[in-house]
Protein backbone atom coordinates (compact mmCIF):
# COMPACT_ATOMS: atom_id res chain seq x y z
CA UNK A 1 0.00 0.00 0.00
CA UNK A 2 3.16 2.36 0.92
CA UNK A 3 4.58 1.74 -2.32
CA UNK A 4 1.40 2.03 -4.22
CA UNK A 5 0.74 5.25 -2.67
CA UNK A 6 4.48 6.79 -3.64
CA UNK A 7 3.67 5.73 -6.68
CA UNK A 8 0.55 7.45 -6.73
CA UNK A 9 2.16 10.91 -5.44
CA UNK A 10 5.27 10.65 -8.29
CA UNK A 11 2.59 10.50 -10.58
CA UNK A 12 0.63 13.74 -9.32
CA UNK A 13 4.29 15.40 -9.11
CA UNK A 14 4.98 14.87 -12.55
CA UNK A 15 1.82 15.64 -14.00
CA UNK A 16 2.46 19.20 -11.87
CA UNK A 17 5.84 19.81 -12.85
CA UNK A 18 5.12 18.91 -16.78
CA UNK A 19 2.26 21.43 -16.44
CA UNK A 20 4.91 23.91 -14.94
CA UNK A 21 7.17 22.70 -17.70
CA UNK A 22 4.55 23.97 -20.39
CA UNK A 23 3.37 26.98 -18.43
CA UNK A 24 7.22 28.60 -18.41
CA UNK A 25 7.91 27.57 -21.59
CA UNK A 26 4.71 28.89 -22.96
CA UNK A 27 5.54 32.31 -21.58
CA UNK A 28 8.37 32.50 -23.03
CA UNK A 29 7.01 31.89 -26.16
CA UNK A 30 3.99 33.75 -25.97
CA UNK A 31 6.02 37.06 -25.00
CA UNK A 32 7.54 36.99 -28.42
CA UNK A 33 4.90 35.10 -30.81
CA UNK A 34 2.26 38.05 -31.19
CA UNK A 35 5.50 40.53 -31.49
CA UNK A 36 6.66 38.59 -34.62
CA UNK A 37 4.11 39.87 -37.48
CA UNK A 38 4.91 43.37 -36.02
CA UNK A 39 8.66 43.63 -35.69
CA UNK A 40 9.00 41.99 -39.30
CA UNK A 41 6.28 44.89 -40.20
CA UNK A 42 8.70 47.67 -38.62
CA UNK A 43 12.22 46.18 -38.98
CA UNK A 44 12.15 44.66 -42.09
CA UNK A 45 8.96 46.02 -44.45
CA UNK A 46 7.51 42.77 -44.41
CA UNK A 47 4.01 42.40 -46.32
CA UNK A 48 0.82 40.29 -45.21
CA UNK A 49 1.60 37.55 -47.23
CA UNK A 50 5.67 36.86 -46.62
CA UNK A 51 4.38 36.84 -42.36
CA UNK A 52 1.90 34.12 -43.68
CA UNK A 53 4.37 32.51 -45.62
CA UNK A 54 6.64 32.67 -42.99
CA UNK A 55 4.05 31.16 -40.23
CA UNK A 56 2.88 28.65 -42.94
CA UNK A 57 6.46 26.91 -42.82
CA UNK A 58 7.24 27.30 -39.54
CA UNK A 59 3.71 25.71 -38.74
CA UNK A 60 3.71 22.73 -41.31
CA UNK A 61 7.29 21.59 -39.90
CA UNK A 62 5.77 21.34 -36.22
CA UNK A 63 2.57 19.40 -37.22
CA UNK A 64 5.28 16.82 -39.29
CA UNK A 65 7.64 16.61 -36.65
CA UNK A 66 4.93 15.61 -34.25
CA UNK A 67 4.45 12.20 -36.30
CA UNK A 68 8.06 11.44 -36.35
CA UNK A 69 8.92 12.47 -32.58
CA UNK A 70 6.19 9.79 -31.25
CA UNK A 71 8.09 7.45 -33.40
CA UNK A 72 11.22 7.75 -31.87
CA UNK A 73 9.40 8.12 -28.22
CA UNK A 74 8.02 4.60 -28.97
CA UNK A 75 11.42 3.13 -30.56
CA UNK A 76 13.98 4.55 -27.86
CA UNK A 77 11.95 4.94 -24.79
CA UNK A 78 14.13 8.64 -23.91
CA UNK A 79 11.03 10.38 -23.68
CA UNK A 80 12.11 12.88 -21.00
CA UNK A 81 15.58 13.50 -22.65
CA UNK A 82 13.34 14.09 -26.49
CA UNK A 83 10.98 16.42 -24.60
CA UNK A 84 13.71 18.61 -22.91
CA UNK A 85 15.99 19.12 -26.20
CA UNK A 86 12.33 19.73 -28.02
CA UNK A 87 12.06 22.38 -24.91
CA UNK A 88 15.79 23.52 -25.44
CA UNK A 89 15.18 24.57 -29.36
CA UNK A 90 13.54 27.44 -26.86
CA UNK A 91 16.72 29.22 -26.06
CA UNK A 92 18.08 28.81 -29.44
CA UNK A 93 15.20 30.43 -30.67
CA UNK A 94 15.32 33.42 -28.50
CA UNK A 95 19.19 33.97 -29.52
CA UNK A 96 18.00 33.46 -33.22
CA UNK A 97 15.61 36.06 -33.26
CA UNK A 98 18.14 38.52 -31.17
CA UNK A 99 20.51 38.34 -33.92
CA UNK A 100 18.52 38.02 -37.23
CA UNK A 101 19.16 40.24 -39.84
CA UNK A 102 16.52 40.20 -42.00
CA UNK A 103 12.96 38.24 -42.78
CA UNK A 104 15.16 35.32 -43.72
CA UNK A 105 16.34 35.09 -40.03
CA UNK A 106 13.32 34.99 -38.67
CA UNK A 107 12.07 32.55 -40.87
CA UNK A 108 14.56 30.07 -39.40
CA UNK A 109 14.22 30.78 -35.88
CA UNK A 110 10.86 30.42 -36.03
CA UNK A 111 11.46 26.54 -37.93
CA UNK A 112 13.75 26.28 -35.23
CA UNK A 113 10.60 27.47 -32.57
CA UNK A 114 7.90 24.88 -34.42
CA UNK A 115 10.71 22.34 -34.94
CA UNK A 116 11.16 21.95 -31.09
CA UNK A 117 7.49 22.52 -30.66
CA UNK A 118 6.97 19.14 -33.02
CA UNK A 119 9.66 17.19 -31.18
CA UNK A 120 8.53 17.35 -27.66
CA UNK A 121 5.06 17.18 -27.79
CA UNK A 122 4.46 13.63 -28.61
CA UNK A 123 7.07 12.33 -25.29
CA UNK A 124 5.37 14.86 -23.23
CA UNK A 125 2.51 13.64 -23.34
CA UNK A 126 3.40 10.37 -23.26
CA UNK A 127 4.79 11.56 -19.98
CA UNK A 128 1.45 13.03 -18.72
CA UNK A 129 0.10 9.52 -19.53
CA UNK A 130 2.51 7.35 -17.85
CA UNK A 131 2.12 9.43 -14.52
CA UNK A 132 -2.06 9.12 -14.39
CA UNK A 133 -4.13 6.43 -13.42
CA UNK A 134 -6.73 5.28 -15.70
CA UNK A 135 -9.38 6.79 -13.41
CA UNK A 136 -7.69 9.51 -13.34
CA UNK A 137 -6.26 10.22 -17.33
CA UNK A 138 -8.81 13.15 -17.94
CA UNK A 139 -7.93 15.57 -14.57
CA UNK A 140 -4.28 14.69 -15.54
CA UNK A 141 -4.52 16.37 -19.20
CA UNK A 142 -6.58 18.93 -17.82
CA UNK A 143 -4.36 20.13 -15.43
CA UNK A 144 -1.82 20.18 -17.93
CA UNK A 145 -3.90 21.65 -20.37
CA UNK A 146 -4.99 24.89 -17.56
CA UNK A 147 -1.12 25.40 -16.48
CA UNK A 148 -0.31 25.60 -20.47
CA UNK A 149 -3.38 27.69 -21.08
CA UNK A 150 -2.34 30.18 -18.03
CA UNK A 151 1.11 30.74 -19.27
CA UNK A 152 0.00 31.59 -22.89
CA UNK A 153 -2.00 34.32 -20.76
CA UNK A 154 0.65 35.42 -18.93
CA UNK A 155 3.43 35.49 -21.65
CA UNK A 156 0.88 37.82 -23.72
CA UNK A 157 -0.08 39.80 -20.72
CA UNK A 158 4.15 40.17 -20.36
CA UNK A 159 4.88 41.09 -23.95
CA UNK A 160 1.80 44.12 -23.82
CA UNK A 161 3.07 45.23 -20.62
CA UNK A 162 6.87 45.32 -21.31
CA UNK A 163 5.98 46.84 -25.00
CA UNK A 164 4.10 49.32 -23.51
CA UNK A 165 6.54 50.13 -20.82
CA UNK A 166 9.68 50.64 -23.18
CA UNK A 167 8.36 51.41 -26.06
CA UNK A 168 7.81 50.80 -29.97
CA UNK A 169 12.05 49.97 -29.73
CA UNK A 170 11.74 47.21 -27.22
CA UNK A 171 11.68 44.28 -28.98
CA UNK A 172 14.92 42.98 -28.72
CA UNK A 173 14.55 43.67 -25.05
CA UNK A 174 11.41 41.56 -25.07
CA UNK A 175 13.16 38.62 -26.81
CA UNK A 176 15.96 39.02 -24.27
CA UNK A 177 13.83 38.61 -21.14
CA UNK A 178 11.67 35.89 -22.97
CA UNK A 179 14.51 33.89 -22.39
CA UNK A 180 14.45 33.95 -18.76
CA UNK A 181 11.16 31.42 -18.40
CA UNK A 182 12.51 28.98 -21.06
CA UNK A 183 15.38 28.73 -18.21
CA UNK A 184 13.06 27.76 -15.72
CA UNK A 185 11.40 25.41 -18.08
CA UNK A 186 13.64 23.40 -18.35
CA UNK A 187 15.37 23.29 -14.71
CA UNK A 188 12.03 21.64 -13.72
CA UNK A 189 13.19 19.37 -16.10
CA UNK A 190 15.61 17.75 -13.25
CA UNK A 191 12.17 17.15 -10.86
CA UNK A 192 10.60 14.81 -13.49
CA UNK A 193 10.86 11.36 -13.29
CA UNK A 194 10.37 9.28 -16.08
CA UNK A 195 8.17 5.81 -16.06
CA UNK A 196 10.03 3.46 -17.80
CA UNK A 197 8.53 0.07 -18.31
CA UNK A 198 9.27 -2.39 -21.03
CA UNK A 199 6.23 -2.61 -23.47
CA UNK A 200 5.41 -5.65 -25.43
CA UNK A 201 6.17 -5.30 -29.21
CA UNK A 202 3.50 -5.24 -31.35
CA UNK A 203 2.86 -5.16 -35.03
CA UNK A 204 2.65 -1.68 -36.41
CA UNK A 205 0.47 -1.30 -39.86
CA UNK A 206 1.89 0.94 -42.42
CA UNK A 207 0.04 4.26 -42.43
CA UNK A 208 0.38 4.16 -46.47
CA UNK A 209 -0.68 0.49 -47.39
CA UNK A 210 -4.36 1.83 -47.01
CA UNK A 211 -4.25 5.47 -48.35
CA UNK A 212 -6.42 3.65 -51.57
CA UNK A 213 -9.64 3.43 -49.45
CA UNK A 214 -9.58 6.80 -48.23
CA UNK A 215 -12.31 8.85 -49.05
CA UNK A 216 -11.64 11.46 -52.30
CA UNK A 217 -12.48 14.45 -49.93
CA UNK A 218 -10.37 13.64 -47.10
CA UNK A 219 -7.31 12.95 -49.29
Amino acid sequence: MKNKDNTTQMGIRNIIMLGLVSCFADISSEMVYPLIPLYLTAAFGATPALVGMIEGIAESVASLLKVFSGYISDRFQHKKAIAFSGYATGVIYKIALLFAGSWTGILSARVIDRFGKGVRTAPRDVMVSESADKNSMGKAFGIHKMLDMAGSAIGILLAFLLMKTIGENGYKTVFALSVIPIGIALLLFFFIHEKKEKREPFQREHFWKNISRLDGRLK
